[in-house]
């Protein structure tokens, strides 16, 4: 529970945009507490998903392997914890374990038809070179909604078609999502695009 407040303190601040030494005492607090709570009990879950997370949004990258082993351990425990697989399937993306990722998003589906699986079944796809199928995955996705990431969805879908050539659709779709699409991807979508 200490870990939890701490890591919710985290959160909260970091929407507040508090000073980076705020947050970074906050978020090491939260990990402390959660690695406490592994250690006492190494088969603890929930201990293991909450530090999996939180080290994926501290730094995904450098904590990489960790997550991942993370994620397994919960699964292992926790084998129909969907979450955990919804997140190990996006840690597998990140890593570009496609293939695998692909294995456990479809899992996913076979339990739960929900948007954030479709989702990452959508990426899978997409950066396996398989376009057509993820568009059909992305709009899926948006249209069980969730927490799925609109604008994001809409970036690859267009993206997806000016990989592929199909440059005027690509234009007409960026044009008439362009709003919902963050501003950190209009660049890279415009310069695919000109």
């Amino acid at each position: 529970e200490s870990a939890q407040e701490k890591e919710s303190d985290w959160r909260k601040h970091s929407e507040e945009a508090a000073p980076t030494e705020e947050l970074a005492s906050l978020a090491k607090a939260a990990e402390a507490d959660y690695r406490k709570a592994l250690s006492i009990d190494e088969k603890n879950a929930e201990a293991s998903l909450r530090l999996s997370m939180l080290l994926n949004d501290m730094n995904p990258e450098t904590h990489s392997d960790e997550i991942l082993q993370l994620l397994e351990a919960t699964i292992a425990q926790d084998p129909e914890n969907i979450s955990a697989q919804l997140n190990l399937g996006a840690v597998l993306i990140q890593r570009d374990e496609l293939d695998r990722a692909r294995t456990v998003t479809e899992k996913v589906l076979e339990q739960e038809d929900s948007g954030q699986a479709r989702f990452n079944l959508a990426l899978a796809l997409l950066f396996k070179g398989d376009g057509a199928a993820a568009r059909t995955q992305f709009e899926l996705a948006l249209s069980k909604g969730g927490n799925v990431p609109e604008g994001l969805a809409w970036f690859y879908i267009a993206w997806s078609h000016a990989d592929e050539g199909n440059m005027e659709v690509a234009r007409n779709l960026y044009s008439e999502k362009k709003t919902v699409i963050p501003d950190d991807f209009k660049s890279i979508i415009e310069e695919k695009l000109r």
